[in-house]
């Protein structure tokens, strides 16, 4: 049996959710769709103490604002919500935590705090269970590094996530922390997890993925689409964690949003048979952004505008041609892949690689961000197969315009926050 085709309006039901989503999640992420919140902590021990120096940026910590809007000050901020939702136990016993938390020097933009937690006698030489609830509830993408102290100088860092808020260090008698040790499955796995994590959280290449679809006709479309997505984004991840390229992670992340006007374009005017010619219509898109850039004072170069011409024009060009354009589809999205890897690569590189299974965890991180997407797509898809038939063709027309509308106005949106230093 062959699969029905993929229509645009096949998928109304299943978009139309989607983008309602996307919508709601405009107001409360915009700026979390591409700077990542990030706190850190520095773990000591002393026989049955254990010392935690807790770190964020100030900027983070008004985000606490919608929780104690009556709160004195920042530091008073950050001190009552960490007390609630910072966790120590030693072996299976908890460690009570000993007084308010306490202001410390930290940098100029930053917030420091210092907690005691005292754990019961006889637990000294049991291993340390760290957990930290902190900003996750506000803040889908927060990472936080944890990090314990060895009487060298040295230190043992994990990193926390949304889906791994619990940190695990073993100290010697001396309160030296031992090295984590790390099978190759578990590193494979942890890396796996985070490539799928990024993609599920991260709101702007879902509308990216959501943007193609609206392109596609048939199941061998996604196919092509998802597989020059993967090649694109495969090549430029690695070339930059291998030190072979390094971007500007503002202009990627411009470029990036930018990607999502494009492809909403493209699915607004295609089916009603209108084209945008050439260099005239590169023109219209740019000049729409490039007047909001110049009311707001805007942080890309010269080189990047004029590279954003070339890009728009060629791009639509070749869409006044529907079944070329159809054909050179899987090109296209290889090219929007690279932009995307450009991406993935600055998260990876952020949150750490680890330097004795560099290929592994590279590998493995790949492998998550397609695991993240296929699910993605094949959900859609799902959804769509089942809700097409229930949904009359004009009702569908309507559901893909207000879709790729809505699509424009986010990518237009993302693009106008990140070029203009938002």
């Amino acid at each position: 049996m062959t699969a029905p085709p993929l229509r645009c309006g096949h998928a109304g039901a299943a978009l139309l959710a989607v983008l309602v989503l996307l919508a709601a999640m405009l107001v409360t992420s915009a700026a979390d769709a591409h700077t990542r919140s990030q706190s850190m902590s520095s773990l000591s021990v002393d026989g049955d103490e254990i010392e935690i120096t807790y770190r964020v940026p100030a900027r983070e910590v008004t985000r606490l604002g919608v929780l104690d809007p009556q709160a004195e000050s920042l530091e008073a901020l950050l001190a009552a919500h960490v007390l609630k939702q910072l966790g120590v136990q030693r072996g299976d016993a908890a460690c009570a935590a000993a007084g308010a938390p306490r202001p410390v020097r930290a940098s100029a933009s930053d917030i420091a705090l210092e907690l005691r937690f005292i754990c019961p006698p006889g637990t000294a030489e049991a291993p340390v269970a760290f957990t930290n609830n902190a900003f996750f509830p506000i803040a889908s993408r927060h990472i936080h590094f944890a990090r314990a102290r060895a009487g060298d100088g040295g230190f043992e860092e994990q990193l926390m996530t949304a889906t791994g808020r619990t940190a695990h260090f073993a100290f010697t008698r001396d309160g030296d922390v031992e090295p984590l040790q790390e099978s190759a499955g578990e590193t494979a796995w942890r890396y796996i997890k985070l490539g799928a994590e990024h993609i599920w959280i991260g709101i702007d290449h879902l509308a990216f993925l959501v943007g193609l679809l609206l392109l596609c006709r048939r199941l061998r479309d996604v196919v092509f689409v998802v597989t020059g997505f993967t090649i694109g984004h495969s090549i430029t991840l690695t070339m930059t964690v291998l030190g072979l390229a390094v971007p500007n992670p503002p202009v990627v992340e411009a470029l990036i949003a930018f990607t999502i006007v494009l492809v909403a374009v493209e699915a607004l005017v295609a089916p009603s048979g209108m084209t945008l010619r050439g260099i005239g219509g590169a023109a219209l898109l740019i000049g729409l952004l490039a007047s909001v850039a110049a009311f707001t004072g805007a942080q890309l170069g010269a080189a990047v505008w004029l590279g954003l011409l070339l890009l728009t024009a060629g791009y639509l060009r070749l869409t006044r041609d529907a079944d070329l354009a159809r054909r050179l589809l899987p090109a296209v999205t290889i090219i929007f892949g690279l932009i995307h890897g450009f991406g993935f690569a600055g998260v990876l590189l952020e949150l750490g690689l680890p330097q004795e299974r560099l290929a592994l965890a590279l590998f493995s991180f790949n492998v998550g961000v397609e695991i993240g997407q296929v699910v993605f797509v094949a959900a859609l898809w799902g959804v769509a197969v089942l809700a097409g038939p229930l949904i009359s063709a004009p009702r569908q027309a309507g559901i893909r315009i207000a879709a790729a509308s809505l699509l424009c106005l986010a990518g237009s949106y993302w693009f106008a926050l990140r070029s203009f230093g938002g």
